[in-house]
């Protein structure tokens, strides 16, 4: 075999052991786990939760490591949410305060912007 078939024969099985990894390892979820951000900008605090637009399916309190941002889409809206001052911010949103806590009877966030 010539060294340029043995690089190929490697090329390929890193790309086929790359795709399984992205595919079955978890990829994704490492992924946004790397930039999730750490901390909130407003108050330091360490419970930042991505913000999930759309309409909720599966069992309540199945996803209580994400905030829901309500069935509304306009664009900019914020990434993240702050648990313990409830700053939301990211995605080119500018950042506002949530005035109300999302709850079973509610459909939209009210957000006021600073």
């Amino acid at each position: 075999m010539a060294t340029g078939d043995i690089a190929a024969i490697i090329t390929i099985v890193a790309m086929v052991g790359a795709v399984l990894i992205i595919v079955k390892g978890g990829f994704m979820e490492k992924l946004r786990s790397w930039l999730k951000p750490k901390k909130c900008p407003k108050c330091k605090a360490g419970k930042v939760l991505e913000i999930v637009y759309g309409h909720p399916s599966g069992e309540p309190g199945e996803f209580d490591d994400v905030y829901w941002g309500g069935c509304c889409i306009f664009g900019h809206d914020p990434k993240w949410h702050c648990a313990s001052c409830h700053w939301q911010w990211g995605n080119g949103s500018k950042g506002a305060y949530c005035e109300d806590s999302f709850d079973d009877d509610a459909t939209v966030e009210s957000v006021k912007d600073l």
